[in-house]
């Protein structure tokens, strides 16, 4: 990944993109970050399927500062992040773009399936008009087979 990648770089490389942001999104109000102030910033040392990530609180003064890293598959914090060292992006997000992203990807998918669906009903109406011109009186039914003959009565 590339060393400045944000969860908009990664989108097509995450396992289920709608299900990670959402869990993101979360992590982050389930641990009560300040959603103005807060930044969340993605490990780039893996895949991206998963990427670990944390979320800070900026503060005053360094010690006050708030950071919190959790794991990219079960969401769960991650009590010693010492072993990360530069393995993290340099490029953050804020809670409204993640959030943003997330209503995106919910669009996208709606589309999609939409869009399938559409597909499907389609084919479906050309099967269902092949069947009743058949019906009314064509001996044969035209599926794209070999011919069918009508049943002798």
């Amino acid at each position: 990944m590339k060393p400045d990648a944000r969860i908009t770089d990664i989108v097509g490389t995450l396992a289920d993109p709608v299900e990670y942001v959402r869990r993101v999104l979360g992590s982050f109000i389930e641990h009560s970050f300040d959603k103005q102030r807060s930044s969340i910033t993605i490990g780039i040392s893996g895949t991206g399927l998963y990427p670990n990530y944390f979320i800070q609180e900026p503060s005053e003064t360094a010690s006050a500062r708030r950071r919190t890293v959790f794991n990219g598959q079960s969401h769960r914090e991650i009590l010693d992040d010492s072993g990360w060292g530069e393995s993290w992006s340099s490029a953050t997000m804020s809670f409204a773009e993640v959030q943003a992203l997330l209503g995106d990807l919910r669009q996208f998918k709606k589309k999609r399936r939409a869009s399938r669906k559409d597909r499907q009903g389609a084919a479906g109406s050309r099967g269902s008009a092949r069947l009743e011109s058949a019906r009314s009186g064509g001996d044969q039914l035209d599926l794209g087979l070999a011919p069918l003959r009508a049943p002798r009565t």
